[in-house]
């Protein structure tokens, strides 16, 4: 469930000429039975709300004075969230003839009684804002609104604002559904707020909020994801002629990254993770114990973190790396631990084949890079039985990937992969320790090619180092053998360029250029455990 959330402003959405129908009211219920919490928003005094409306145990909190109450209705705890009005201001305004009411913060008056006040607030030289809400004319100290009463309320049941839906209907609640997930208007909104508003009901008021609430029964407004790129997570550039950005939907799509080492899957990953730690929560599985033990580990692991995602929609995102370790083919967990959609989850291997079918008939987004991407995505399609189309594009070159938006039948699509701002290292350990393929191992063959010594990750590198002979050794040094591994296959920019100075630099000194070779690696990559 992406939308678990509910936020509602009060008078002219909820409510029409003060008083909530009964129909509405059905609606409420209906949405708090299917598990979502609810918090009323609205600018009205608490005792005011709740003469008019005695429903108020409908929601799981309320948030008074447009921000700055907030009340429990099962606890009945009602906490002020900045302070009350200064005795001083309010009688510089009574001495101005404005005519107001004052709540626990709130001065609530009417137009045209703003000038008057505005100008009280600034020969006062007060830190105070004026809110409008239709005729309605709110005080409150700068920085108080709805947004930040809506914040907390949602802070207070361990809930995001990326979980939430806001809908409102005035000036004053342009705040509120900005800091929303989504933000709808009902059809008797103010121009300028229909206008921001991810959505516009059809109907108004009361009948606006059944309609939506109807929607998010429905399907969880998933007919509306196209709409709020704001929240979507970019992929990259489809590279066909039509161009345009791939995006992903937050708490729906579940997505693997396959491919091999090298093969720029840690880059394409790394551009999602930035803009993922930008936007939401992130909870990132890493190899914390032993091989044998990481299915267990992750089997018994996983049930409680949907447990938590069922109460909280959070993690946002679960992104298990080596997925083929921790959800190997004989995962096959209880059908009762597992949702029947498994989205915000990114599965990143090295080896699909070895994946489970249980985890990979979640999926619905596959992003293969390198030369097999081809082969990864008929591997995909023959596990979960989904025709692949037979005019793939081109082999994905450095920076691109095979994109498949798997369960739309759409065909796969190039697209040049979102790069990361800031450097992503995510297999420093595998490089050190982990096992490249053939084709991208090291050899030392010496000039003769005599050797054959191949060398699968950065620790056996330095070990044959250390034990091949100088002759061996110089003439891959004199050849930049070392440093273009380190580019083409490493991928560190850096590396290779203090390798391209060593080689220069040691071309006569076989014993000192093994030395700073090792220096420099050890400097950037984990050493051995």
């Amino acid at each position: 469930m992406r939308y678990i959330a509910f936020a509602t402003d009060y008078d002219g959405t909820l409510a029409t000429n003060g008083r909530v129908a009964e129909p509405t009211l059905a609606a409420l219920e209906s949405l708090k039975a299917s598990g979502r919490k609810t918090l009323l928003v609205t600018g009205r005094h608490l005792g005011d709300l709740q003469a008019v409306f005695p429903q108020t145990n409908l929601f799981d909190r309320i948030v008074a004075e447009n921000g700055a109450v907030l009340y429990d209705p099962t606890s009945r705890e009602e906490k002020t969230l900045t302070e009350p009005p200064p005795e001083e201001f309010l009688a510089a305004l009574r001495a101005a003839g404005v005519r107001f009411d004052v709540g626990r913060a709130i001065i609530s008056s009417w137009t045209p009684a703003e000038t008057a006040i505005l100008d009280v607030i600034k020969k006062m030289a007060l830190d105070y804002q004026v809110i409008f809400n239709k005729g309605a004319v709110m005080v409150l100290p700068s920085g108080i609104n709805k947004a930040t009463g809506l914040t907390r309320g949602l802070e207070d049941l361990l809930l995001s604002p990326h979980n939430a839906v806001a809908v409102g209907d005035a000036e004053n609640d342009h705040s509120f559904l900005a800091a929303s997930e989504c933000g709808v208007a009902v059809a008797n909104a103010v121009p300028a707020l229909r206008a921001r508003a991810d959505i516009v009901t059809k109907a108004s008021r009361g009948d606006g909020v059944i309609e939506l609430i109807g929607q998010m029964l429905k399907d969880d407004l998933q007919d509306y994801d196209d709409r709020l790129k704001r929240s979507s997570v970019a992929i990259g550039m489809n590279e066909d002629a039509d161009g345009g950005e791939i995006r992903l939907v937050p708490n729906r799509n579940s997505v693997l990254v396959a491919g091999a080492s090298a093969s720029g899957k840690s880059s394409a990953v790394a551009g999602m993770l930035e803009e993922l730690a930008e936007k939401r929560s992130l909870v990132v599985n890493l190899m914390g114990v032993a091989l044998r033990d990481r299915p267990a580990a992750f089997a018994a692991l996983l049930p409680k973190i949907l447990e938590v995602r069922a109460k909280t929609a959070r993690p946002h995102w679960l992104v298990i790396d080596e997925a083929h370790h921790l959800i190997p083919l004989s995962w096959s967990p209880a059908s009762s631990t597992i949702p029947q959609e498994l989205g915000g989850t990114i599965l990143i291997t090295v080896h699909p084949e070895h994946v489970s079918p249980t985890a990979l008939a979640f999926v619905d987004v596959v992003i293969a890079t390198g030369e097999s991407a081809g082969a990864t995505l008929l591997a995909f399609a023959n596990t979960t039985q989904i025709a692949l189309p037979s005019d793939l594009p081109t082999v994905p070159e450095t920076g691109e990937a095979l994109i498949w938006f798997a369960r739309k039948r759409n065909a796969p699509v190039l697209v040049k992969t979102r790069m990361a701002k800031s450097e992503r290292r995510r297999h420093r350990r595998n490089y050190a320790q982990g096992e490249l393929s053939a084709e991208q191992s090291f050899y030392f063959r010496g000039a003769a090619g005599k050797l054959n010594l191949r060398a699968q990750n950065l620790s056996t590198f330095l070990q044959l180092a250390d034990g091949v002979d100088d002759e061996t050794w110089i003439f891959h040094l004199k050849r930049g053998d070392y440093s273009s591994w380190f580019d083409r296959i490493i991928k560190d920019n850096d590396l290779a360029e203090a390798a391209r100075m060593i080689e220069r630099e040691t071309v006569n000194d076989a014993a000192q250029g093994r030395t700073r070779f090792k220096e420099a690696v050890e400097r950037r990559y984990t050493a051995p455990a």
